[in-house]
């Protein structure tokens, strides 16, 4: 709690400084007997009672929006067939900022209008920079961008889902993860609105996909390798790929599309984390490891570029740039399960999961 100060003007100088919880305490220590009126503590009384009801009025403020806002979308016109919904989170004054996620959110959507043939009214760009508030990515924000980006689909459609943030794990409650843990993303505001598990994802993006229509999604974000739900998954382990089913043969199904195409680049697998370094760009400019090269696999090879030639080229770029043994930080308990605590971890193994298990020698298409 803040210093005491005997003065009115003291108290009011206080009030930016205090949290609700600590003028509750003030006043039960201070209660009673009950000062005179027009004293410091009476004019603190009132204060205390004008935070609670604008507290109060703030929420169904908040509860209102959130139950009739449309996210501030860009309008496609009707010939344009691709959409893209792009997201970067440093989580900006918080005990587990980041560096280099807002960076790679506009590295991306460089990529998208000037090499992938994306219009700029196409694509719905989020950052917790943003002046906009309905562009920053809070839970209600990202889940109705997701919502957005599959919205009124026809055969033809190319979507785009680039998330660069935290990524998180959480208790599996419906049983069919093999390691028992959901992968999540992190929001902006994910401490109290809480985080968006790969089963909301999958059941936004993925499932209502319809024949003629196809997504990718790269995630750059710790225990990535999921984060869609996709039924078959292709890591890149020691620069080789093969594909393997994640769930037993009576759930493919279930989590894969209607009849749409769905691909997913990874940064790493569940069970690791992935790097946010300035060690890639040449320039001290931080990015997410997997963003990076991912980007520059693309400018590398070029449009022509294989998926499977993709991931590879993503491993050889991490490999080469030492990313082998990465630091990872914070002690903030909320995010304990991001780092494990703040230790050190090992390595990113970039991945490849779809819908189906493809020949990875098909070009790329957007």
């Amino acid at each position: 709690m803040p210093k005491e100060d005997a003065s009115a003007a003291g108290y009011y100088n206080l009030f930016s400084e205090w949290s609700r919880s600590e003028l509750e305490e003030f006043l039960r220590e201070h209660g009673e007997p009950g000062p005179p009126r027009n004293t410091p503590l009476e004019l603190l009384r009132a204060r205390c009672a004008d935070v609670a009801e604008e507290e109060a009025n703030r929420q169904r403020r908040a509860r209102a929006h959130a139950e009739s806002r449309q996210v501030a979308a860009p309008i496609t016109g009707p010939d344009n067939r691709k959409r893209a919904f792009v997201c970067g989170i440093n989580y900006i004054g918080t005990s587990m900022q980041l560096s280099g996620c807002i960076n790679d959110a506009r590295c991306m959507h460089y990529l998208l209008c000037h090499r992938l043939g994306f219009q700029e009214n196409s694509i719905l760009f989020m950052a917790d920079d943003h002046p906009d508030p309905s562009r920053r990515p809070t839970k209600a924000n990202i889940m109705a961008g997701l919502g957005w980006l599959v919205r009124d689909l026809r055969p033809g459609d190319s979507l785009v889902f680039h998330y660069s943030g935290h990524g998180s794990q959480q208790r599996d409650v419906t049983g069919t993860e093999r390691d028992g843990r959901s992968e999540t993303l992190v929001p902006l505001d994910g401490r109290y609105a809480g985080q968006i598990s790969d089963d909301m994802i999958n059941q936004i993006i993925v499932r209502p996909l319809p024949e003629g229509v196809k997504l990718h999604a790269i995630i750059d974000a710790c225990h990535s390798g999921t984060m869609l739900n996709l039924p078959f998954r292709a890591p890149c382990v020691g620069g080789s790929l093969s594909w393997h089913s994640e769930y037993p043969s009576q759930l493919v199904a279930s989590k894969g599309t209607s009849g749409g195409f769905a691909v997913q680049f990874s940064a790493s697998s569940d069970h690791e984390y992935a790097a946010d370094t300035a060690s890639l760009s040449g320039t001290g400019v931080p990015t997410g490891a997997a963003t990076y090269s991912f980007i520059h696999a693309v400018e590398k090879k070029g449009l022509n570029i294989s998926y499977g030639e993709l991931v590879t080229e993503m491993f050889f770029t991490l490999a080469s740039a030492g990313l082998s043994q990465v630091q990872g930080g914070g002690g903030d308990p909320f995010y304990g399960s991001l780092f494990s605590g703040g230790g050190s971890f090992r390595g990113q193994t970039p991945s490849i999961s779809a819908n189906y298990a493809f020949d990875l020698a098909f070009p790329l298409k957007f």
